[in-house]
Parts: C-alpha cells; sequence; structure tokens
C-alpha cells in the first residue's frame, strides 16, 4: 500500500468532497454567472491536474485572487504555483479559512507575506472600483 496524506485519507473515507454531495457545492452567494468558467481543483494547489494554467494564459490573465479553505493548504500551495508561473498574487485574508485561527493566521502573517500581497475582500471591491 502506498501511504496517503492523513488529510486526504480522510477526505477519501468520508466521502467529504465528492461531486454531488454538500461539501463539493459552490455557495449560493458566490456561485459563478452562466457564462462563467468552472475548473474543478483535484489537489492542494488549484494549478494541480487541471487546464487552470492553460486557460489564464489565453484568456491574458497575470493576477489571480486566491481565497478559500484551507489557508495553510490549498491557499498557500496554490499561491507557490503561481508564483512559480510568475502571476501577481493577491490573498483576501477574510474570505479564507483554515482548521482553527492559528492555522490560518500564522500562513496569513508569516508564509503569504512572501508570496502574494495580502487583503480584505473590502480593500479588493474598493480598488476595483
Amino acid at each position: 500500500d502506498i501511504p496517503v496524506a492523513p488529510l486526504f485519507a480522510s477526505v477519501g473515507e468520508t466521502g467529504a468532497l465528492a461531486e454531488g454531495t454538500w461539501g463539493n457545492e459552490i455557495h449560493e452567494e458566490v456561485k459563478p454567472q452562466q457564462d462563467e468558467l468552472i475548473i474543478t481543483g483535484t489537489g492542494m494547489n488549484s494549478f494541480y491536474a487541471n487546464p487552470l494554467e492553460r486557460t489564464l494564459a489565453t484568456l491574458g490573465i497575470r493576477t489571480v485572487v486566491l481565497s478559500g479553505f484551507a489557508t495553510n493548504f490549498v491557499v498557500e500551495g496554490t499561491a507557490r504555483c503561481a508564483c512559480d508561473a510568475w502571476y501577481e498574487v493577491i490573498i483576501l485574508r477574510d474570505c479564507c479559512a483554515s482548521f482553527n485561527e492559528e492555522m490560518h493566521s500564522f500562513t496569513l502573517d508569516n508564509v503569504l507575506p512572501n508570496l502574494a500581497t495580502i487583503s480584505d475582500s473590502g480593500e479588493f471591491i474598493k480598488a476595483l472600483g
């Protein structure tokens, strides 16, 4: 048997994120418009094993704005991969969460500022005009 990371083992055992389950649904308040793309992630970073990077390149997008769960796993992993591909990365602090406040805050205060601009949703929306 090949060992599986404990985080993935528990997700696999419970089926918590399986397609068609509550844990895999997009929250009503952030559902995409009819013409917006949905690119499904399958790992601890949003660039893994899907067409995200190719889609961004095709559209000429060079800035990514990150939010989500878990700050210290998926958000951080995605920020690292985006930096490797020379994207400008913005992370919305109040749109991220983790398993506990300590993990969330440590990552946002000590790790992610080296990879991204840390902002919040209010500042970001104001900057959009």
